[in-house]
């Protein structure tokens, strides 16, 4: 229903995926991903943005 990704920087990997129209959520210690609310088909390299967003940022 939904898949959380913990880290320390949710805030900014949040407005570094913005950038791209991904919504997630910060949270306190982690993002969340409504993956619920996301077609099948946007599902797909989801998880690869959100890598290359925390990469980016050197947040891995």
């Amino acid at each position: 229903f939904f898949i959380t990704i913990p880290t320390d920087s949710a805030n900014a990997i949040c407005e570094e995926l913005k950038k791209e129209h991904i919504y997630i959520i910060a949270l306190a210690n982690g993002i969340r991903i409504a993956a619920c609310g996301i077609p099948k088909k946007q599902m797909t390299g989801l998880a690869g943005k959100i890598y290359t967003a925390m990469k980016r940022l050197g947040k891995l």
